[in-house]
């Protein structure tokens, strides 16, 4: 085919293009375009930010709790380890004190000096507590709790009440983040822990192994032969499916929304090539009468939706971008919180497959009209508002002249009346999944039993 007669071509189509179909046409493909950027984008990072920040901050294969140090160091005595934290005292059943209501949590104590080997508070702002005045607070309990560095926070246990001064926030890895896993995480110097009396203290011991995928195992062998002397154990790959279970979630919900977008995008598309051929049936005659094939037509026509198409990506991408900060949960939204990611690989996937769309959608009622004879593009439509029976009964009924026009149009184009009434059944459907979708999210997120892991069985003496 000759470029420059088909460059031609496409340039006299775009010339004559009207601005509101155009400007319809492009803000469906860049809607469609941007919720599948927000898709890949929001889908792809959970799992990848947690594992990367779960090995920076060195996080425990496996979390072992006793009522005494001696009971943890009978049960590390164990080949397949690789370092351990050494005990780490903590207190439980200890509340936040707050205006509005207590929050329970838990108090862990760490000497700043000389952090645990294996799973110490990873510090994201601040620094660890030094004294017994001081403490550090899990950075999803103070995002959620609205806690700040220079806050001053109050903790009771039992009858003792002490304050402290936040001088850190940090990462926990030993339980899912705050408020799908309770309680919230606090860690203080050990002179910290004593403020708060002797009651519900426990020993943890956190440990890496040589097979980090070998944790469940070594969990079951060691629950079997010390059982008797340990209050808990857990694994990280159990807690690693509680971290990503919100975003899991959320991402099998995009996946699905994803395909829902093309399958819209596609009829809109089709919808809207559909009603562009026909306005110009006649110009498309003109052209077979002057020697143009069919296959240039449908070239032309199919290049001038892609050019367009592709400048309606570009605005999705950045729209997209625009959107995903403000679509973070779960682990995303405390290990990457604001910021905009401007990604390529989004765009360069969108592009693909907002490509394939576009020229499926456009080739088959381009070349519908293409194949006609230039005589029977050249000629008017029959008009069918006289033949058929709908028509006929719209105007033994007394219809008035739109009526009937609108009935002719539907009978007359069956296509056309399709893809238009299934743009708005897909509209309505986007509409109630949306919203739907939107409380089921903070459904999930007030309620942490609904997509965590809650015990099976737990017994308190």
């Amino acid at each position: 085919m000759n470029v420059e007669a088909l460059t031609r071509l496409v340039r006299m189509s775009l010339r004559g293009r009207r601005l509101l179909g155009t400007a319809l046409f492009v803000g469906v493909v860049t809607l469609a375009s941007a919720a599948f950027v927000a898709g890949i984008e929001s889908r792809q990072d959970a799992g990848r930010l947690w594992d990367a920040a779960f090995d920076r901050a060195l996080g425990p294969h496996v979390t072992l709790s006793a009522a005494t140090e001696d009971d943890l160091l009978a049960a590390s005595a164990d080949p397949r380890i690789l370092a351990t934290s050494g005990p780490i005292a903590g207190i439980g059943d200890v509340n936040l004190v707050r205006a509005d209501g207590d929050i329970e949590v838990v108090a862990r104590a760490a000497d700043a000096s000389n952090p645990p080997a294996v799973a110490a508070p990873y510090v994201v702002d601040g620094r660890l507590a030094a004294t017994g005045s001081e403490i550090a607070i899990e950075q999803s309990f103070a995002d959620d709790v609205g806690i700040t560095i220079g806050d001053r926070v109050e903790l009771r246990h039992e009858s003792a009440t002490a304050q402290y001064l936040v001088v850190g926030l940090i990462l926990d890895f030993n339980d899912c983040f705050y408020p799908q896993c309770d309680p919230g995480v606090t860690w203080t110097a050990p002179a910290g822990l004593d403020q708060l009396g002797p009651g519900d203290h426990f020993v943890q011991m956190y440990l890496r192994l040589a097979d980090a995928d070998s944790a469940p195992a070594f969990v079951t062998d060691t629950l079997r032969a010390h059982g008797d002397r340990l209050g808990g154990s857990q694994d990280w790959l159990d807690t690693r499916g509680d971290a990503l279970a919100v975003n899991d979630f959320f991402g099998v919900f995009l996946s699905g929304f994803g395909v829902f977008v093309l399958i819209a995008a596609g009829i809109v598309v089709a919808g809207s090539v559909t009603n562009r051929v026909l306005a110009r049936r006649r110009d498309i005659g003109l052209l077979k009468a002057v020697g143009v094939t069919p296959a240039q037509v449908v070239t032309a026509i199919t290049v001038e939706h892609v050019l367009l198409g592709g400048l309606a990506v570009v605005l999705g991408w950045i729209l997209g971008s625009l959107v995903v900060p403000a679509m973070r949960i779960g682990v995303t939204e405390v290990l990457e919180p604001g910021g905009l990611s401007w990604s390529a690989g989004p765009l360069v996937v969108t592009a693909a497959v907002m490509a394939v769309v576009i020229v499926v959608a456009t080739v088959a009622p381009a070349m519908r009209t293409a194949r006609l004879c230039a005589a029977t593009t050249l000629r008017p439509p029959a008009d069918p508002g006289r033949s058929t029976w709908p028509a006929r009964l719209a105007g033994r009924l007394g219809a008035g002249p739109v009526v009937l026009g609108g009935v002719k149009d539907v009978v007359q184009r069956p296509l056309r009346t399709i893809l238009a009434a299934l743009s708005v059944v897909l509209a309505v459907v986007a509409l109630i999944v949306t919203l739907g979708f939107g409380a089921t999210v903070d459904l999930t997120t007030a309620q942490s039993d609904v997509v965590g892991d809650p015990w099976d069985v737990l017994v308190v003496p």
